[in-house]
This record gives structure tokens, sequence and C-alpha cells, in this order.
């Protein structure tokens, strides 16, 4: 398994299409992952560190994972 992280997220406003860049955390090679846009309003908080008042999806699924 490759662990990535979160590089950036992308937005083409003509288009309505979001991209959620992931990179290698000990490589170079980056991943594209095309999302909606409530996950890259969700990623975006996430890079921006930016609270929110209830968990989202993903720290539930996280939580239920553990």
């Amino acid at each position: 398994m490759i662990e990535v992280v979160l590089n950036s997220v992308r937005v083409n406003e003509e288009e309505a299409k979001y991209v959620l860049l992931l990179q290698e955390r000990e490589g170079t090679r980056v991943l594209g992952l095309w999302v909606g846009q409530p996950d890259a309003d969700a990623a975006r908080r996430v890079l921006l560190s930016q609270p929110v008042s209830r968990p989202q999806p993903h720290e539930l699924m996280l939580e239920a994972v553990n």
C-alpha cells in the first residue's frame, strides 16, 4: 500500500468539475481523483483547517473502522 496526502483541490468552474490531487508521501507521483462539489468543499476545509459544526462522513467512516 502506498500512503498519500492531500496536496490540493482543483476546480474547473466553467465545467463545475473538481479534482483532489493526492501525492505520495514518500515519492513524487500525483493522482487526480474526480469528486463532486460537497467532497471538494470538505477537502478544502481540511486543507484550510476550517472547523465544521458536525462530523463529516469521512470522519464517521474512520471512527467506524478504528
